[in-house]
């Protein structure tokens, strides 16, 4: 059945005609029903079957986003301490090389840029993992 507006109190009300007569037979309208009424049962029946669905998927997200996050978590846990030891070893080569041969100095500088920056960075995402808000700290944790 067809839609149709028609003007009722300065606004267009839906009604559903059925034109099978008019089209095959050049007959009348045989039937004519508001729009509105139609309109809000179709809609309740259709979120009735939609809405477990929709939670039903909504849960499913809410769970993979929580592993995606514990796997997260996980992944930092293992890089922090091996920054760590990464960065004490640096420290420790720089520290054994004797104070009057700065070649050496700085050849160990070089080869091990990223040590200090790395471990900063993994110290500071720790930081930041623990200024979570308190709704989204027990994902972090």
């Amino acid at each position: 059945m067809p839609v149709h507006y028609e003007p009722f109190e300065g606004r267009l009300r839906p009604y559903y005609v059925c034109t099978e007569a008019v089209v095959r037979h050049a007959g009348k309208h045989c039937q004519c029903v508001r729009g509105a009424p139609v309109d809000e049962a179709v809609s309740a029946l259709l979120l009735k079957a939609i809405a477990p669905a929709a939670i039903d998927v909504a849960l499913a997200v809410q769970h993979e986003i929580t592993q995606r996050v514990e796997q997260a978590a996980a992944l930092h846990g293992t890089q922090l301490p091996r920054a760590r030891y990464e960065a004490e070893l640096a420290v420790e080569a720089i520290l054994k090389v004797d104070p009057d041969n700065r070649l050496v100095a700085d050849a160990l500088e070089v080869i091990r840029p990223g040590s200090h920056s790395c471990s900063a960075s993994c110290v500071g995402m720790a930081g930041i993992m623990e200024d979570v808000p308190p709704t989204l700290g027990s994902l972090w944790r």
